[in-house]
C-alpha cells in the first residue's frame, strides 16, 4: 500500500491525467490540505 501510494503522488506530480487503476484521489487531496496546513507542526 506504501509503495501504490507513492506511485500515486509520484504520476500526480509528472502526470496528472494519467490514470494509474488506482483511485486515491480523496486520500491525496487530504494530504495536500494536511500539508499545508498551519496546524501541524
Amino acid at each position: 500500500l506504501q509503495l501504490v501510494s507513492y506511485m500515486y503522488a509520484g504520476f500526480k506530480k509528472i502526470a496528472p491525467d494519467q490514470d494509474i487503476g488506482v483511485d486515491l484521489s480523496d486520500e491525496y487531496n487530504m494530504a495536500l490540505k494536511l500539508f499545508g496546513s498551519k496546524d501541524i507542526q
